[in-house]
């Protein structure tokens, strides 16, 4: 249930991304999650969780996600907005937008 949890909260994440890393790398950096949407429900991803989440995308395809005190290794690709999340065992995806 609590990995479940998690990556729920991943794909709440990946709806809202508000871009803070560096400017002059097309995709790259840190994304920090400021809201999210799940079935039609809008939250304040700070409020709900008691903290910030946010995503590391480097440009090897590697990401790491921090979320709730811990970091969980991912690997990402961008099909236009489309962003895809792979763990070991699964894959998310969501919107990347700014």
């Amino acid at each position: 249930m609590k990995k479940a949890t998690v990556w729920i909260l991943i794909l709440i994440m990946i709806l809202s991304l508000c871009a803070c890393g560096d400017k002059n790398k097309k995709y790259e950096g840190i994304y920090t999650a400021k809201s999210g949407q799940l079935n039609g429900i809008s939250i304040d991803i700070e409020k709900t969780l008691g903290g910030t989440v946010s995503l590391k995308l480097d440009s090897d395809s590697r990401a790491e996600l921090h979320l709730g005190g811990k970091d969980y290794k991912l690997l990402w690709s961008l099909d236009g907005e489309k962003l895809t999340l792979t763990a070991s065992d699964a894959e998310y995806t969501g919107k990347l937008s700014d």
